[in-house]
């Protein structure tokens, strides 16, 4: 029982202490309010650039083209998981774990990489 406790404590202290780097290098301590609003903004622009790529899709491609859009909306979704279940369960008032909210919030900085590839691919088309 008392090593339980410990346990628990030591995994509070660590996640309130950990820091997360931003794909501009930014660090963030995941229990500051920057890191909530930064992984807002990825998660809402995440958002957009997936309704940008499923109107790119839906326009008549060549092969190549949509090769590479679905490409990056693939990633997109896979890089961004944990961010938008952690989303969804906020949303929907349901509690996440500790251990997964952790897992959830270090994996920001993986979807904003990601965000920032499909950006820099609609941004091209756009050209």
């Amino acid at each position: 029982m008392h090593r339980t406790f410990l346990l628990c404590c030591w995994a509070i202290v660590a996640t309130g202490c950990t820091v997360v780097t931003t794909a501009q290098g930014e660090r963030l301590g995941m229990r500051s309010a920057a890191f909530r609003s930064y992984a807002e903004t990825v998660f809402r622009q995440q958002n957009q650039a997936l309704d940008e790529l499923a109107l790119q899709l839906d326009a008549g491609l060549d092969t190549d083209e949509l090769v590479e859009l679905e490409a990056a909306e693939v990633e997109l979704l896979a890089a961004c998981a944990r961010l938008n279940e952690l989303a969804a369960r906020r949303r929907d008032q349901r509690r996440l774990g500790l251990g997964r909210q952790w897992r959830a919030a270090r994996t920001t900085p993986d979807c904003e990489r990601a965000l920032l590839a499909a950006q820099a691919l609609l941004d091209a088309r756009a050209r």
